[in-house]
């Protein structure tokens, strides 16, 4: 199960229901508010990663994952942006970029990824070295779950 957090309506539901083609169980936001306002209630439960974007309205995408991992120390990100040369400064805090637009295929990839990470079978592969992903990533950049990650 992924989460979606986006303001932009179209772009969020668009890959929420990519996501539910690529056989995935997907819940879309519309804010960081409305996300954390979830997590509150009896019905949540932890999803594999959380997409969420980075500027928006009210609460951007690393207060979210500040706020949550308060919380789930361990939760994995997703951060979607169209700005991605704004992001090595906040880079450390988030599991993978997907650059706006996206391609599905790098999609597909990166969601394999966090499933296998998800549940600890990576084996020799890391976060860091899966080679489509790579170029997106300074070359210093590590897991930030480490060392309780299992795919590190």
């Amino acid at each position: 199960m992924f989460h979606i957090v986006d303001d932009n309506y179209a772009l969020r539901e668009m890959l929420v229901e990519i996501l539910r083609e690529l056989g995935h169980v997907a819940f879309s936001f519309s804010s960081a508010l409305e996300y954390l306002d979830f997590m509150t209630d009896s019905d949540y439960a932890r999803p594999v990663a959380i997409f969420t974007d980075v500027k928006m309205p009210g609460m951007n995408g690393f207060e979210l994952m500040s706020r949550v991992q308060k919380r789930y120390r361990d939760m994995k990100f997703v951060v979607m942006t169209g700005y991605a040369d704004e992001l090595p400064a906040k880079m450390q805090e988030a599991c993978l970029v997907l650059t706006k637009p996206f391609q599905i295929d790098l999609l597909e990839k990166m969601t394999e990824l966090l499933i296998e990470c998800h549940h600890g079978r990576l084996g020799e592969s890391r976060c860091n070295q899966v080679a489509e992903l790579k170029p997106l990533y300074p070359s210093n950049w590590q897991c930030p779950h480490q060392p309780s990650c299992s795919c590190i």
